[in-house]
This record gives C-alpha cells, structure tokens and sequence, in this order.
C-alpha cells in the first residue's frame, strides 16, 4: 500500500486561516483513497470529489467501500438506540417475562453493533490515517463520538442489569474507561469543534447537536451511581459517588452556556430545516439523564447516610433538582414534538420534497430518527426513577408515564431497525443485482 508522505498524519491546517470547512478536509481525505494504488476504484479527482465508473464489485471490495471507505461516526447511533431501549425493558416499570427477553434480544443486537462499528472506525484510521485529526475538531464528525461515549455507558447498565450487580470490581473497570470517554467529549472534542480556531460557527448553523459533547459526563455519572452500592469497600462507594456528582456537575455547567445559544437560536432562526428537525429531541436528553442521575444520587445518600437528618438533607435537594429537570424535559419533547409535526401534513404548507413523502406530506424515515432513542429513552428512565418517590411515597403518575414513553421508545427502535435492514439490503442489491447497463457514474464523497 502506497501513501504520501503526510498520510499518517491529520490534514494540514493554514494557521491563517480560523475555520476550514467540511469540504476542503473532505479534499484532503480523498487524496488519502486516491493515494492507495489497491483501490477498486477508477478516480478523477475533482476538487474533493471523486468520481468513478461503477463495475461489478467482487464482496471484498463491496464490504472494503461500505465498511471502510464510507464509514462515519454517525454510525454509532446504532448501538446507542439500541443499548437504552434494551436497558429500559429489562428493567421496565411494570415487570413481565417477555419484556426481560426483549431487553435480552436488543442488549444483543447492542453489543453485535458496538463490535462492528467500533472496528469499523479503527480500520477507516488505519487505511485513512487523517481522519483521526477530522474526527476530533471537526463538528460533522467529532460531535458522534459523543454519541459512542453515551452508547458505551447504556452497556455498562446493560451488564449491570443482567449480572444483577454480581461483578461490581468489572463493571467498576469499565465506568472509569466510561469516564475517561467521556471526559474526552466534553473537554477536548468540545474545545476543538466549537472552541478553537479549527472552527468559526454561525448562530443559524448551530443546532441542539452541540448537547452532544455536554451531556457525555451526566450520561456516564448514572451508571456510577448504580454500580456504587454493590461496591466492595466504604472508600470505593464514596470515590465513585462523588466523582459521579462531580461529571453530573460538569455537565450541568455547560449546559447553562450551551442552552442559552440553543434557545437564542430558536428564538432569531425558528425550528431547522426538516433535514435536521430530529435534533430537537437532543435537549431532552440532557435534562432526563440529569433528573435521573441526580435522582440516583440522592436516592443512594438516603440509603448509605446512616443518620436520617443528614440523610434526608441530601435526598430532599436532590428530589427537587431531579423534578425541575425533568419538568424542563416536559417542555422540551413539547418543543420537539411540535417542531416535527410543523413539517408533516396537515401543519406544513410547503413541503420538503426530499424528506417527506409525496402522498402524505409525514417525514420520511431517515438516519436522523436514530436521534429520538436515547433522548426519549432517558426521559422513560427519569420518570421511572421519580416514581419511585421521595422516602418511600410513591408516584403513579410517573410509573405511567414512564411505561407509554418506553413503550412510544420501543416502537421507535422498530422502526430504526427496519428503516436500517432496508437500508443495508437496498445498498446490496444495487451492488450485486442490478444489471450493469443500468448502472450510472456514481459520485462519492468523504
């Protein structure tokens, strides 16, 4: 395999220059495939763009381009969707078997995606050497790693949900390399993408995807509070409770900074364009990881706090934190909801073609449904965790509420699956069994 000289290092970067687009870093990618002498492919290059006469494919070079070339980090929605809709009916507010086999079968299909994309993404910078440097302060493509910290930490629940806390020393293992993902998120790819030089931002372009690097701490403090009680040792629970109040604190802090933009942005621009309207759920998020963990925390000081004063001065703070977060995730699935609904039928005067359907005007299904999961998702659990009640006054309400919003979650990773299953095939069947006639020149970008 033949590269250039610069190829095993990120894109070069003009100094003078304070923000490089998406598509001159694309320009530099594509000279990485254009260098290996063992693509398939024949290339002109045509400033970022390549173009190339499509020929039978053999399944080697099929699963090269699909599984490698085009890979990108928005493929880690996959595991995430799937891993909290797992988590959420094993452990469902009203218990039944087949739901506990659900969460089984979906925990599965979590690890099976967690495996492929992740080697999916070493092999892409392996063979691509600059995409590594693309994918930390690029926003296009920085901001999914986010989404690969939040998926990593729904399987540390997972485990602890099936073992039933068995093994506290392993899953402890795994919340601190949960840690360590997710600290990287929110400092440094943070920094990069919306911070640093690499990067200039407009506040029309800036939409509720820049929760993605915030949410990461909150998201990995929940698993840490519910691996705290089934740790070994006094000096344990209390390192990993704190820490987790302090990532939870982290994140509560940018959000002050990052929600004020988002809503500034709202209010000047109005709702996205249909191509980005799923991203209104992202702030939903935010506010249900947060209403649980804190939920948690305080849930736990009741239980390890043996005086009953000093122990219900942390679980009645905690309590109101956790109702007002989850009074804000209210408002915003409002938000979200009818952000959706102003672009279907019968709210939407003027259509957008390439993204709702011809004969009934509803949004066609698309790799942006993946982002409802995990925000829909933390919602169900937030409920959930508040149903429980304050020292043993339980809320109904909220137990019901929980269980539609799981339910509504479950039939939206459905959805997701078949939407990706004929995503998979279609990419197939154009490959293999279309005739070669009617095959036309197909243009592929980084």
């Amino acid at each position: 395999m033949e590269q250039d000289s610069n190829s095993d290092v990120g894109p070069e970067l003009d100094a003078s220059s304070t923000h490089q687009s998406t598509a001159s870093l694309s320009s530099k990618l594509a000279s990485d495939q254009t260098a290996m002498n063992d693509s398939p492919y024949d290339t002109q290059g045509n400033e970022g763009e390549k173009c190339y006469r499509s020929t039978r494919l053999t399944v080697g070079q099929f699963l090269r381009k699909e599984l490698i070339d085009d890979f990108h980090p928005s493929y880690f929605v996959s595991f995430l969707g799937c891993g909290i809709t797992g988590n959420i009916f094993y452990g469902f507010p009203y218990k039944a078997r087949w739901l506990e086999i659900c969460g089984i079968i979906l925990f599965c299909i979590t690890i099976f995606f967690f495996i492929v994309t992740s080697v999916m993404c070493v092999l892409s910078c392996w063979f691509y050497p600059r995409r590594m440097a693309l994918y930390i302060h690029d926003y296009s493509h920085s901001l999914y790693f986010a989404v690969y910290s939040m998926g990593f930490s729904t399987i540390i629940n997972g485990v602890n949900l099936l073992t039933h806390g068995r093994y506290p020393i392993f899953l402890w293992v795994l919340w601190w390399i949960g840690v360590v993902l997710a600290v990287m998120n929110t400092a440094v790819i943070f920094f990069f993408s919306f911070l640093s030089k690499f990067s200039a931002h407009k506040i029309a372009d800036i939409n509720a995807s820049i929760f993605m690097p915030v949410v990461c701490c909150c998201v990995v403090s929940s698993p840490g509070h519910l691996i705290a009680p089934e740790l070994e040792t006094r000096n344990q629970k209390i390192i990993t409770e704190v820490t987790a109040l302090m990532l939870f604190f982290i994140s509560i802090m940018l959000f002050h900074g990052v929600g004020a933009i988002f809503m500034v942005r709202l209010i000047l621009c109005k709702i996205p364009s249909t191509s980005q309207i799923f991203t209104q759920f992202l702030p939903i998020g935010f506010v249900g990881q947060s209403s649980y963990s804190i939920m948690l925390f305080g849930n736990n000081m009741y239980n390890f706090i043996p005086d009953d004063a000093l122990a219900k001065a942390f679980l009645v703070p905690s309590a109101l934190g956790a109702y007002l977060l989850l009074a804000g995730g209210y408002i915003y699935l409002f938000i979200a909801i009818a952000s959706c609904m102003s672009k279907s039928s019968p709210f939407a005067k003027n259509h957008d073609p390439d993204w709702t359907t011809k004969r009934f005007g509803l949004i066609k299904w698309n790799k942006g449904w993946w982002t409802m999961t995990f925000p829909v998702g933390t919602m169900s659990l937030a409920n959930s965790e508040v149903a429980k009640g304050v020292a043993g006054y339980d809320f109904l309400f909220f137990k019901v509420m929980s269980a539609i919003i799981g339910g509504s979650l479950f039939i939206i990773c459905i959805v997701n699956l078949i939407g990706l299953s004929y995503c998979i095939w279609e990419r197939f069947y154009k490959a293999f069994f279309i005739k070669e006639d009617h095959i036309d020149v197909v243009c592929q970008k980084v």
